[in-house]
C-alpha cells in the first residue's frame, strides 16, 4: 500500500502518540498492533528521509530563511539534560522515537506551564534546509525529525516563565543514525 504525503500527515496526527508509545513501551502494545506501528513507522520513516522542507513553506514560517523550531522535554528526562549540561556533556542521544518541533513557541511554553514539573527544558534549533524532516504544519508548522537524530548542545541559559525555571537549550543536528 503506497502513502502519500498527505495520507503521511493524517497518520501522524492520528497515530503519532501511538507510534512513540510503541517505542518507549512495547509491551503496553497487542501484538497486532505492534505489527501495525511496526508499518506505519517504516512508511514515516521512508517519507521523512525523503523529505526535506520546501522554501515557500520556510517563508511562510519566518521570513528567516532558517527559521527556528522549538521542543518542549518535561519531568525525569529533562532532569537528565539539565544535569548531562551542567556536568559538560554536550551531546544528545539519538531519540529512537520521531521528533516532532514546532515553529510556535507559545505552543511549547504552554505544553510547559500545563505541566507540574520543576524540571522544564526547551529545545532551540534552526532548521537547515538541506536536512531530512518531514512538514506536518498546522497552526504551530509541526515538523518531525527522523528518528535516532542526534543533538550537539551549542549553548543554553535558565530563565523564569509564569513562576518555572525553564532551560533554553540551542542544538543543532549531528547525524542521523540508521
Amino acid at each position: 500500500m503506497g502513502f502519500t504525503f498527505d495520507d503521511s500527515i493524517q497518520l501522524w496526527i492520528a497515530f503519532g502518540n501511538w507510534i512513540n508509545l510503541y517505542h518507549r513501551n512495547p509491551g503496553e502494545i497487542t501484538e497486532e498492533s505492534r505489527l501495525w506501528m511496526k508499518h506505519l513507522v517504516s512508511v514515516l520513516d521512508n517519507i521523512i528521509a525523503k523529505s526535506v522542507i520546501p522554501p515557500e513553506q520556510l517563508s511562510a514560517i519566518s521570513h528567516d530563511s532558517n527559521p527556528l523550531f522549538f521542543r518542549a522535554v518535561t519531568g525525569p528526562h529533562a532532569k537528565e539534560i539539565i544535569d548531562s549540561v551542567h556536568a559538560g556533556v554536550f551531546s544528545i542521544e539519538p531519540n529512537p522515537n520521531f521528533e516532532s518541533w514546532t515553529a510556535n513557541i507559545e505552543a511549547v511554553k504552554g505544553k510547559i506551564t500545563g505541566e507540574d514539573s520543576q524540571y522544564n527544558v526547551i529545545f532551540i534549533s534552526e532548521y537547515p534546509t538541506s536536512e531530512p524532516a518531514f512538514y506536518v504544519g498546522g497552526e504551530d508548522y509541526e515538523i518531525l525529525y527522523p528518528r535516532n537524530t542526534s543533538w550537539r548542545i551549542i549553548t543554553h541559559s535558565t530563565r523564569e516563565d509564569h513562576g518555572k525555571p525553564i532551560s533554553f537549550v540551542y542544538v543543532k543536528r549531528k547525524f542521523v543514525r540508521e
